[in-house]
C-alpha cells in the first residue's frame, strides 16, 4: 500500500532527528542477508546502543541533501543499502559491524553480504578506509594506559635523583652526630 504525502514526511523527518542526533552514521552495502542475519545483526548493535534500518534509498537520499551534506559522491543507487545510527558510541558498534561482515561474507566464494560503504561522522562524510580506521582506534582505558606506562619510568627517574642526595645528606648527618 503506497503511503501519503504526510506519512511520507513523518518517515522523513524521523530519519533527519536521527540523523541530527547520531554521533555516527555508517552506510552499509547488503545482499542476500537473511532476516535471521539481519536480525542478529540488530541484536548485537542494540547492545551498543546503536539501531540499523533498512530505508529506501530516495528516502535517506532526500534527508542526506536536507542535511547540506555533498551527496553528489555518495553512491545510493544500484543496491540496497542498511543505515547504522548510533548517538552514543563510535568505535563499538563497528567493532559489532566489522566482526559480523567477517562472519557473513564467505572468504572462499568472495560472496560479499554486507560492506560498509561509507560513513557520517559529526555531519561530514567519510570514506569506507576512514570509517576502518575509526573501529581501530584503542580504547580510551588502554589508551591512558599505555599514557601512564610510558610516564612512570621517567617519574620514577626524578624521585630517585630527588631521594640520593637526601639519602646522602642523612648519611652525612649521623656521621656528624657519632664524631
Amino acid at each position: 500500500m503506497a503511503k501519503t504525502k504526510k506519512e511520507k514526511k513523518e518517515i522523513l523527518n524521523k530519519y533527519l532527528e536521527k540523523l541530527n542526533s547520531a554521533k555516527i552514521v555508517v552506510v552499509l552495502k547488503h545482499s542476500n542477508l537473511s532476516v535471521t542475519e539481519i536480525t542478529e545483526l540488530k541484536k548485537s548493535l542494540y547492545q551498543t546502543k546503536s539501531t540499523v534500518n533498512v530505508i529506501k534509498n530516495r528516502l535517506m537520499q532526500i534527508a542526506l541533501n536536507k542535511l547540506n551534506l555533498d551527496t553528489n559522491n555518495l553512491n545510493l543507487k544500484g543496491g540496497q543499502f542498511m543505515f547504522l545510527f548510533s548517538s552514543e558510541y563510535v568505535k563499538e558498534p563497528l567493532e559489532v559491524v566489522n566482526r559480523f561482515i567477517e562472519k557473513v561474507n564467505d572468504k572462499k566464494t568472495g560472496l560479499t553480504k554486507l560492506e560498509i560503504n561509507y560513513g557520517i561522522l559529526d555531519n561530514n562524510i567519510i570514506g569506507k578506509d576512514a570509517v576502518d580506521e575509526l573501529s581501530r582506534i584503542p580504547d580510551i582505558k588502554v589508551s591512558m594506559w599505555s599514557i601512564l606506562n610510558i610516564l612512570d619510568l621517567p617519574i620514577k627517574r626524578v624521585i630517585e635523583t630527588c631521594q640520593t642526595p637526601l639519602q646522602y645528606l642523612l648519611l652525612a648527618l649521623e656521621k656528624v652526630q657519632k664524631s
